[in-house]
């Protein structure tokens, strides 16, 4: 944080001598290498920031000139419309949602853990317990999992536009007007990928502790288990 002290200390650090023959650095000496660090990491990270804002400047700059088109396009044309385009993005979603829902009510969740202790026709209160706990904790690490995997696909589709703009920074000179388009058409597809997994996983979070409460109260009620709760 800005203000702040940063205090340093050999118990902070580690180092390693390779010619164990040379003197050790000195603790001033190894603070110094430490600021440099830092000094050339926020270098590196304005940089970047510079490198998306100039991106985005970009972006804006073609969306104006497109929106100030006088091209008339059809209502019916469906491929070109973006109000049609977005609007059967939307109902595409939320059918597919609707489906996952129903999917999921019809989803016998005992049934691979009463598979595990050979489908008793009578269980006992411990293993309605165990079967309840066993049943949250896996639904628990799936959501998890699930979690990780999408932002590990975000990282990785920042990581990659953080990629071509460095190489668009280090080339734009050079660059023919076809590659700069090509260009501007990869950033605003990537950007536009890394705002639809950064509003997945922002849904996926609200929704995961419902899901959880969904599933307990399900099992609650679930006449195997309801004369245990």
């Amino acid at each position: 944080e800005k203000g702040a002290v940063l205090t340093f200390n050999p118990e902070m650090h580690q180092t390693f001598q390779v010619d164990p023959m040379l003197p050790m650095n000195k603790q001033v000496e190894l603070y110094e290498m430490l600021m440099e660090l830092l000094k050339a990491e926020e270098k590196c990270r304005n940089e970047v920031r510079d490198s998306q804002n100039e991106v985005r400047n970009i972006l804006d700059d073609r969306t104006k000139e497109e929106a100030a088109s006088e091209l008339d396009i059809s209502v019916y044309d469906t491929e070109r419309n973006e109000k049609a385009k977005k609007h059967r993005r939307e109902l595409e979603r939320q059918q597919l949602e609707e489906k996952m829902r129903k999917q999921e009510m019809d989803i016998d969740y005992l049934a691979p853990f009463l598979a595990k202790i050979g489908n008793p026709e009578k269980l006992s209160k411990q293993q309605a317990f165990s079967l309840k706990e066993e049943c949250l904790a896996d639904l628990k690490q799936r959501l998890i999992d699930k979690a990780n995997l999408i932002q590990a696909r975000f990282e990785k589709e920042s990581q990659e536009l953080e990629k071509k703009q460095a190489w668009y920074q280090q080339n734009q000179v050079s660059m023919g007007k076809e590659d700069e388009e090509e260009y501007l058409t990869y950033c605003k597809e990537a950007i536009f990928r890394i705002h639809i997994l950064d509003l997945r996983l922002t849904r996926h979070k609200e929704q995961a502790p419902h899901k959880y409460m969904q599933l307990e109260q399900k099992l609650r009620n679930d006449e195997r288990l309801s004369e245990f709760f």
